[in-house]
């Protein structure tokens, strides 16, 4: 969550491992003393990432320096981020569900089609977080400059304008949806 807010994510991004997806993280809230202490109990190896020590990677030194700072300054600070992305993940699984509320995205010879039912009533502060879950669905990561295009499009595009995203990915305004 640390190394999101120094990259200036939004709550889409602050969510981190906690956010809702395919993949289970049954651990992802145990200290991994603990995990390692019931591994070694049980028998069962422990792979060391070599990488998790090297000060080369700004998560390591991040995680060695930059986090035990922060909570020698601020005691709590590590049990406030964690809560952070623990809020954070709940918007994500909330915003997902009030998506999965709206027409569903359908496959079209064209691509992926966006039906304008996401956005009725959706003021424009929150298209950009709309346009995030509906490009996510798509397999599309929205970056910053994607989301200044599209927020705007989507209320004053005209029929036929295209927004280029990154990777290639454009968006089309149709009369029923992009």
């Amino acid at each position: 969550v640390l190394l999101r807010l120094l990259r200036h994510a939004g709550a889409r991004g602050l969510a981190g491992l906690a956010a809702p997806g395919p993949v289970r993280r049954p651990f992802l809230a145990l200290a991994r003393a603990p995990i390692n202490a019931f591994a070694s109990a049980a028998g069962l190896p422990v792979v060391h990432d070599p990488a998790n020590d090297d000060p080369a990677f700004l998560r390591t030194r991040v995680r060695h320096a930059l986090l035990p700072a922060l909570e020698r300054a601020e005691p709590g600070f590590r049990d406030w981020l964690v809560a952070l992305g623990d809020r954070a993940a709940a918007w994500r699984a909330d915003l997902a569900a009030w998506c999965d509320s709206r027409s569903v995205i359908v496959d079209t010879p064209a691509g992926r089609r966006v039906p304008a039912a996401w956005f009725d009533g959706v003021p424009p502060a929150a298209a950009a977080h709309v346009w995030a879950e509906a490009l996510a669905r798509c397999g599309v990561t929205l970056d910053r400059r994607g989301t200044d295009r599209l927020v705007p499009f989507t209320t004053d595009g005209r029929l036929g304008g295209v927004v280029p995203l990154s990777a290639g990915v454009r968006v089309r305004r149709e009369r029923d949806g992009w």
